[in-house]
């Protein structure tokens, strides 16, 4: 049968194609994960529906044109992609970043591209709060404003192993990824729960986390265990908010093509800032969780669920051999950021 021949001979050609991007232990361990992934009909549903069917909210409806949408980290990088694309939907913009000059860069374009939309920019190193009446000092101008969407975007990477950070990287990795990403959820959650009730319109809050938030990772011991601080908050405030129309979203967004992974440029594994947030705002009011693009969700998570199931199946010295070859490094390293 044709068709039968067909389809086999596609099959066969997809199931090739990671041989020629990994090396054959990878792609033993892919196949692996593939057996494991295809037993789940949950999840290749889920999957299919994000990617191929989902569309995007009517956004400014849904939060209301002329609200506010706030965002940290917001002069560079992911943060900066939120303000334009926010500022195109016709919301008007809050940015909080340390970096001056980047702050500058932001307003004046959106200034410039779409008048009329206010940006107010708040210049602040995040890592030198130290508690919630120093983050309320520096709100005290925008409390007051109808704040529909929190974007807590700023964070920092490290991938040196522990025992060679320093008390100062460890100690930003943890204010900045997790006090800091917990303090702003806390400063608004009410405030963003009392606008649903008094409004016909909902809030969201967007949590930006990681992939490696969902496994422990070689050389990336602080910046792993944050982001599973945050996967998980973000997780356990759905379980209990109190008001269905707020919205929370936490995306694990894999590599993308910003300073911290030096602007690296591999269509396949690293997405760009634009791809990245509008992947986001077409998953926000309709999901928990988002991982940006299908290769995350499948061959990363394939791959390393393989890993771990290896592991627990007694085979851990094959895996430490794994982690300790340059080049398995090199990728664990493109994959997890």
């Amino acid at each position: 049968d044709k068709k039968e021949l067909f389809t086999i001979g596609g099959l066969a050609i997809v199931l090739t194609i990671p041989l020629f991007y990994f090396n054959f232990l990878l792609t033993a361990i892919f196949y692996i994960g593939l057996f494991r992934m295809a037993t789940n009909a949950k999840f290749i549903y889920d999957t299919l529906y994000e990617y191929l069917i989902m569309k995007q909210l009517d956004l400014t409806n849904r939060y209301g044109k002329g609200s506010y949408a706030l965002i940290t980290g917001g002069a560079n990088g992911i943060g900066r992609e939120f303000a334009y694309q926010f500022s195109r939907l016709g919301f008007n913009i809050i940015i909080i970043d340390m970096d001056k000059e980047g702050l500058k860069v932001v307003h004046d374009k959106i200034t410039k591209e779409t008048p009329g939309i206010e940006v107010l920019t708040i210049a602040q190193d995040l890592s030198e709060l130290r508690n919630a009446n120093e983050y309320q000092e520096i709100l005290k101008n925008v409390n007051n404003l109808d704040i529909s969407i929190v974007v807590n975007n700023v964070g920092i990477v490290s991938t040196l192993p522990f025992h060679e950070a320093s008390p100062k990287i460890i100690r930003d990795i943890v204010l900045l990824n997790s006090n800091c990403f917990v303090t702003f959820q806390n400063l608004f959650y009410k405030q963003l729960i009392a606008r649903c009730k008094n409004s016909t319109k909902k809030s969201a809050i967007i949590n930006m986390s990681s992939e490696s938030g969902f496994y422990p990772y070689y050389c990336m011991a602080m910046q792993s265990s944050s982001k599973a601080y945050d996967t998980f908050l973000s997780a356990s405030l759905n379980l209990e908010k109190t008001d269905p129309n707020l919205d929370i979203l936490c995306v694990s967004s894999g590599a993308v093509k910003t300073a911290m992974v030096n602007f690296q440029d591999d269509p396949l594994i690293i997405s760009t800032p634009e791809f990245c947030v509008k992947n986001v705002l077409r998953a926000v009011g309709q999901l928990e969780l988002t991982e940006i693009t299908v290769f995350y969700r499948v061959v990363a998570h394939w791959l390393f669920q393989s890993i771990w199931y290896i592991s627990n199946t007694g085979m851990s010295t094959i895996l430490n051999a794994m982690m300790k070859n340059d080049k398995f490094i090199d990728l664990m390293g493109e994959l997890q950021t």
